[in-house]
């Protein structure tokens, strides 16, 4: 979903933009229009659009006041001034408040679908790096629980180990494994534990005990690399060890 928003004193015009753009095929789902900066800022302030279009001239304030409020507010929008004719200091401001386009009245609609064909494939790619980032970011901060439950849905069968599916799998993980690598199971089971429950709980013991099956058989680099599965009575652990 994709939203514009239109700011122009002449509701001619506005309305010659909002009808005349073919706002479909540029992925834009919601056009609204503002015949004035405090009609816009209020709309802006309670659902920020993705692409502004605004005219520079406006008695209530001009289109260069707007683009300045709205990076005052850190929104993360793309703008377009529109005017009517050549102001070099009117390019300045737009530059200094880093508008993306600045087109002249009257407007030819095959050029602005051209600029905002640019800006809104701009901001379809700027969200899928965005996610990406945000993926990778929370991949890092979890990635021991992450490796083991690529090892612990392996073991129970809920991952099919075909070579294709394991490295979309470990791709998915961004786990550095290759299907064809060869790694040994070391398996422990501890039981008789009443004596240590006394002194420990149960998933402090079993954290206890990780560790010390990481710091023995794993390098520093695989510590995330052993696998815990709790019984009643007894806690067992699976080690993977690079052959």
């Amino acid at each position: 979903m994709m939203k514009v928003l239109i700011v122009d004193d002449d509701e001619d015009i506005v309305e010659v933009i909002r009808s005349s753009v073919h706002w479909e095929k540029l992925g834009v789902t919601q056009v609204e229009c503002a015949y004035n900066i405090a009609q816009a800022k209020k709309l802006l302030a309670e659902d920020p659009a993705d692409i502004v279009i605004s005219d520079i001239e406006m008695p209530m304030g001009s289109g260069i006041d707007l683009l300045k409020w709205f990076r005052d507010e850190s929104f993360e929008g793309k703008f377009v001034l529109l005017t009517c004719h050549e102001n070099f200091s009117y390019a300045t401001d737009a530059v200094r408040y880093h508008a993306e386009e600045y087109l002249l009245k009257p407007f030819d609609v095959g050029i602005m679908e051209m600029v905002l064909r640019k800006l809104t494939d701009t901001i379809r790619r700027e969200k899928v790096e965005k996610e990406n980032m945000h993926l990778g970011e929370w991949i890092n901060e979890n990635m021991k629980e992450i490796n083991q439950a690529f090892w612990s849905g392996l073991f129970a069968g809920r991952i099919t180990q075909t070579a294709e599916n394991l490295r979309e799998e470990l791709s998915i993980r961004r786990m550095d494994i290759d299907p064809k690598d060869e790694f040994y199971l070391v398996l422990t089971r501890v039981t008789n534990m009443e004596g240590d429950l006394q002194e420990y709980s149960k998933e402090t013991l079993g954290f206890i005990l990780e560790q010390l099956h990481c710091s023995c058989l794993l390098p520093e680099e695989e510590a995330d690399r052993v696998v815990t599965f709790d019984g009643e009575e007894e806690l067992n652990f699976t080690v993977i060890c690079r052959a």
